[in-house]
């Protein structure tokens, strides 16, 4: 006991040592060339995270290193694509799944700023990355909600541990957003419900990104269907090893995802996930487009080609169609039962998504569809029953007369 409190007080006075705060705040430009694509490997290290950032001009940051063992297989990964520098290196908190490879990573590459939470460990593995940062004369710097530093000319934004202390080690999870151009990605560690609660009532909808690293490999600890919600992204990505222990991910987040219409890439399944950006779409490694457009595009394309195909009055139907080559975001759209005696508005719930070249039924009453209108008969009540469909910011999209 009395050997277990000296490591302790030695780890914890070497990581006083080695912390410094930083809040400052940088401007990032966003005039990005349209052959400039912002490179995001999510690496298969099993039951672990590890995440590699690769902007254009050559700037580089890592999101965790995986297990022990996955040392070997990160500092190859890196040595391939002829990275000598770690700009910027984050452990998201002190599980050896997350910074089990991190002192390797900084002992065999030039590191920039290290992140990582005040929350110390008293593990080998956590003493291994310290004795790693104190032998660069490297220092940790502590996130701070709000901070914002730059990558090249991607923003990127810490947002959480928000609170200074959490019963649970997972929740002083570091959660950063990266910006680029219009497109955003979110990386959240492990944090659970309590963070993610936090989250939401500080950061509301500037939670929003494109791509979101789930949290806690999947666990139903993490993705709330509020914060699920708040950053109603258009990919998922799964960090989890193949028939892991803990059965992550698990089916409820599973799910929550598939009824929230956010298509799944899982690590353990795919193995190594490449995601690019040019500023505008998001592309997989095969490079087919990923991009869903929001609602601030829509405003700017022509939309005739969304349509209402056909509405069934006696079965209570609603058949729209998208001609479009992306799949399109219609949350907070209104389809309206335009009777000259009793107009009828429904606004589509939010995650509402309309693939590309497809349908979408809309039902009513005791019909089914793939969006529930309203539990009554809307359409089989006058001769006279023309449909329309408006966007968000209430602009005629599409009409459709007897």
């Amino acid at each position: 006991m009395k050997k277990n409190k000296i490591v302790l007080f030695t780890i914890l006075l070497i990581f006083i040592l080695i912390l410094s705060s930083c809040t400052t705040t940088t401007t990032v430009s966003e005039d990005i060339m349209p052959n400039d694509r912002l490179i995001v490997t999510y690496l298969d290290v099993g039951q672990a995270d590890s995440i590699l950032i690769q902007e254009p001009s050559g700037k580089t940051m890592m999101i965790d290193a995986g297990n022990n063992n996955d040392a070997e297989y990160v500092i190859d990964y890196l040595n391939k694509l002829q990275i000598n520098r770690i700009d910027y290196l984050i452990g998201t908190h002190p599980h050896e799944d997350h910074i089990g490879s991190m002192d390797k990573v900084i002992d065999n590459f030039d590191i920039g700023t290290i992140y990582m939470p005040k929350k110390i460990s008293n593990t080998k593995t956590f003493e291994d990355v310290l004795k790693s940062i104190k032998n660069k004369n490297l220092k940790v710097t502590a996130p701070v909600p709000g901070n914002v530093f730059s990558l090249g000319k991607a923003k990127c934004t810490i947002l959480s541990p928000i609170s200074d202390e959490y019963s649970n080690t997972n929740n002083y999870s570091i959660t950063v957003k990266v910006e680029y151009g219009k497109t955003s990605f979110l990386f959240t560690g492990d944090a659970e419900k309590e963070p993610e609660q936090e989250m939401i009532k500080m950061w509301g909808n500037d939670l929003k990104a494109d791509v979101l690293k789930v949290g806690h490999h999947g666990s139903s600890s993490s993705s709330t269907d509020e914060f699920l919600e708040k950053v109603n992204p258009s990919l998922a990505v799964i960090s989890v090893g193949k028939d892991n222990d803990y059965n992550h991910p698990h089916e409820e987040t599973l799910e929550k995802l598939n009824r929230l219409n956010i298509p799944v890439l899982r690590t353990d399944e795919l193995g190594n996930i490449i995601i690019t950006s040019d500023g505008n779409n998001i592309y997989k490694e095969d490079n087919s487009e990923i991009n869903i457009m929001s609602n601030e595009d829509i405003e700017k394309k022509d939309l005739s080609s969304i349509v209402i195909q056909n509405i069934d009055k006696d079965n209570e139907i609603v058949i729209l169609k998208n001609n479009e080559s992306v799949d399109i975001d219609l949350s907070n759209w209104v389809m309206v039962s335009a009777s000259s005696k009793d107009t009828q508005s429904f606004t589509l719930p939010k995650g509402t998504i309309i693939k590309s070249n497809s349908t979408l039924t809309l039902a009513s009453g005791k019909a089914t569809g793939d969006v529930k209108l309203t539990t009554s008969n809307i359409w089989n009540n006058s001769k006279s029953d023309p449909g329309e469909l408006y966007n968000e910011v209430n602009e005629l999209i599409s009409r459709w007369d007897d």
